[in-house]
């Protein structure tokens, strides 16, 4: 049997250690910063400078994918029916305007009806806060129980469940039993490590409660201590150690090396995050040496996606204009209605003239 000097190597496990947490602690500092004060001040200089301007290329995009998703349906169903696309089209666009009429009706008498169940359990409570606790417990058990209205009840009914109620609720307070795990139950040892670390976590009890990973490791401590994991909470020991002394003199080298892997996996979670943030415009713009000059990069960037938005929709408008067109040419033209002809007049009878009755002389005349 060797003996070996665990004094180095504890002291280059718990170094190895403190650097990651250390690293931890400045990941958890400019990740708190960005969500308590780059990402509001960022948003609230954004919706004063670029309000408008976001709003309309929000209302763009929306009218884009309105118009993007019925001009696709139309030129499925034309390929595969052999129809025409522009019918399609405003068939589609009909039925979405119904659609959108019928949606604002809807929440219209939703909100209606959210309003007038408002009121109606406003006055239900207000009726409810008339009685005691235990008779309100006793209304809300008939309720569950029965389905019945308590109010719906007659008096000797209503007198009767309650006196039964009572009755029953005496019994069952006086037969119940506790099945939580007595104290007794749990290792001395583990108490002893909970109380440390409750005085260590604690946000009243301790300056380490108002640490970046105080919340998170005060969860671990409850559910490490209602499972009796005496090893988590050896590990959570160690972090407190580490914090506050610098060294974790009581804890054992694997739970210091347990501690560095630990943070070595927060720390590269905590880096990726980070990473994907320091791409985010909030981030830029806080961080610029001129941020006037990078608000108007920014501006800038709005206007020309604007810009881009407002040419795509007039591309997507020609190309149903010469939907329509084509639909136009292809309609059958109507054929003029032929002229009747006028009904024939009438004939008039032709009187023919007498004929008189000539001499001899004029006879022989007209003979030769």
């Amino acid at each position: 049997m060797v003996l070996v000097d665990q004094h180095p190597l504890r002291e280059a496990a718990g170094q190895e250690a403190q650097e990651l947490l250390r690293e931890v602690d400045r990941l958890h500092a400019a990740l708190n910063e960005f969500d308590r004060t780059i990402q509001p001040n960022y948003e609230r200089w954004e919706s004063q400078n670029l309000g408008l301007l976001l709003e309309e290329e929000r209302q763009l995009e929306y009218k884009i994918s309105e118009l993007q998703n019925d001009i696709d349906f139309a030129e499925a169903e034309a390929f595969f029916k052999h129809a025409d696309p522009y019918k399609i089209f405003k068939k589609a666009e009909a039925q979405r305007e119904v659609a959108k009429a019928a949606q604002q009706e809807n929440d219209t008498d939703r909100s209606d009806a959210s309003a007038q169940t408002e009121a109606e359990s406003q006055a239900q409570y207000e009726r409810e806060a008339q009685f005691s606790e235990e008779e309100q417990a006793f209304r809300i058990y008939v309720r569950l129980s029965t389905g019945l209205e308590p109010d719906a009840l007659s008096e000797y009914q209503y007198g009767r469940l309650f006196e039964e109620y009572r009755t029953w609720r005496k019994k069952a307070d006086s037969i119940k039993k506790i099945t939580k795990k007595k104290s007794t139950d749990i290792p001395t040892q583990i108490k002893e490590i909970y109380r440390t670390l409750v005085r260590r976590l604690h946000p009243d009890a301790s300056k380490f409660g108002s640490h970046s990973q105080a919340r998170t490791l005060w969860h671990e401590l409850q559910r490490a201590y209602g499972a009796c994991d005496l090893e988590q909470l050896e590990v959570l020991l160690a972090i407190t150690d580490l914090h506050e002394n610098g060294t974790a003199s009581r804890s054992t080298i694997f739970h210091i090396r347990k501690v560095a892997n630990k943070m070595k996996r927060t720390a590269s979670s905590l880096k990726s995050r980070l990473g994907e943030i320091q791409k985010t415009q909030a981030w830029i713009f806080w961080h610029a040496k001129d941020r006037e000059g990078t608000g108007l990069k920014i501006r800038r960037s709005v206007e020309r996606r604007i810009k881009e938005a407002r040419s795509y929709l007039a591309t997507l408008s020609a190309e149903i204009e010469v939907w329509k067109r084509q639909s136009e040419k292809q309609r059958p033209a109507k054929k003029p209605l032929k002229k009747q002809a006028p009904p024939p007049l009438p004939l008039k009878q032709k009187i023919s003239p007498k004929i008189k009755k000539m001499d001899a002389s004029e006879q022989t005349a007209f003979d030769f």
